[in-house]
């Protein structure tokens, strides 16, 4: 596994335990997902960059260059690809959707 390979899967296992444990929930436009915590994980696995290079091509406009590397992986959290955003537990136990 290369070094891209390793922080996906971390990240997908951080994901799963937040779900699972009832820290956050994913939203997509402000709507809380209903399905499985396994097909909400999965979604992102398959919608998630095969590589920062990828990432980079897929978050900049055609005939551009990304600013930087890893430019993409920070942009494609807020393009319509990233299946869900987060909302996190508040202290009173309800989710809240950052604006």
């Amino acid at each position: 596994m290369n070094k891209f390979d390793v922080r996906r899967e971390t990240f997908l296992w951080i994901l799963d335990q937040l779900l699972r444990e009832g820290r956050i929930k994913l939203h997509k436009n402000t709507t809380f997902l209903e399905t499985s915590i396994d097909d909400q994980v999965n979604a992102f696995r398959r919608a998630f960059p095969r590589s920062e290079e990828h990432a980079d091509r897929v978050c900049t406009k055609p005939g551009y260059e990304a600013p930087y590397k890893g430019f993409g992986m920070n942009v494609w959290w807020f393009l319509d690809v990233c299946p869900a955003g987060v909302a996190w537990r508040q202290p009173d136990g309800s989710y809240q959707i950052a604006d």
